[in-house]
């Protein structure tokens, strides 16, 4: 399953260490995100859209989830 975690971040100006370091993974697993060889767990997705102000079909186009999070 293809993801846009890479045009997510690069809309809003966000780098891949800020984030990783924001929901407390390695930049390697924010990159195994990326390059669709690991596909985060549930609470870090949540996590990575909260932070983004995205859903979760904003990064995975053909999920089924449509969770939305406000940055504060």
């Amino acid at each position: 399953m293809e993801n846009r975690i890479k045009e997510e971040l690069k809309k809003r100006g966000i780098k891949q260490k800020w984030l990783a370091e924001k929901i407390g993974v390695s930049e390697t697993d924010i990159s195994s995100y990326i390059a669709n060889r690991r596909r985060p767990n549930h609470k870090r997705l949540t996590a990575m859209c909260r932070l983004l102000g995205c859903r979760i079909v904003d990064l995975y186009p053909n999920s089924k989830r449509q969770v939305t999070y406000k940055l504060n």
